[in-house]
C-alpha cells in the first residue's frame, strides 16, 4: 500500500514516513523506538487501557517499515541519476571529504535525505545547478554544472 501510494505522489520525498507512523525516519533507530514506545495516541483504546505493543514487537515492525522506506527512497533516487536540479549549498559536507551539501525544492531539511555536490568554490546561501551521478538510499550525489 505504501509502495503505491508513494508512486501517485512522485515528486514529493518521504513523505509516506511521517503519515505511517507520524515522525520522520531520518532519526536513529533508538530514537524511533522510544517515541514509538510512548505513543498514546489520544482517543484510541490503548489511551484508555494502557495497553501497548510489546516493545519487541514494536523493534520488528519498525525495522521492517524501515527497510520498506529504504527501498521506497532508493528506487526514487535510482530515477533521478542523470537528471538536473536546482540546489540550495547548504556548506561543506562533513561526510564526505571534498564535497558541499545542499538540498533541492523536494527536499525538506530534517525529513528528506540531502544532495551531496563535487564542485569548487561554492559558497552557502547559494543557488547552483547539479546533475546527479548517483543514487544512494536516502541521499543523491552530483556534480556542479555551469
Amino acid at each position: 500500500m505504501v509502495a503505491e501510494f508513494s508512486e501517485k505522489l512522485e515528486g514529493i520525498e518521504q513523505y509516506e514516513q511521517t503519515c505511517c507512523l507520524g515522525i520522520p525516519l531520518h532519526k536513529s533507530k533508538e530514537q524511533l523506538y522510544s517515541q514509538l514506545k510512548k505513543a498514546k495516541e489520544e482517543g484510541t483504546k490503548a489511551h484508555f487501557t494502557g495497553k501497548q505493543i510489546p516493545l519487541k514487537v514494536i523493534h520488528e515492525r519498525l525495522d521492517r517499515l524501515l527497510l520498506l522506506q529504504q527501498d521506497i527512497t532508493f528506487k526514487k533516487n535510482k530515477k533521478k541519476v542523470g537528471k538536473t536540479f536546482k540546489v540550495l549549498v547548504e556548506g561543506k559536507s562533513k561526510e564526505k571529504k571534498g564535497y558541499y551539501v545542499g538540498r533541492s525544492q523536494y527536499q525538506a531539511p530534517e525529513v528528506d535525505g540531502v544532495i551531496f555536490i563535487k564542485g569548487k568554490n561554492l559558497r552557502t546561501g547559494d543557488f547552483v545547478c547539479v546533475k546527479i551521478t548517483k543514487a544512494q538510499e536516502y541521499d543523491l550525489i552530483g556534480k556542479a554544472i555551469k
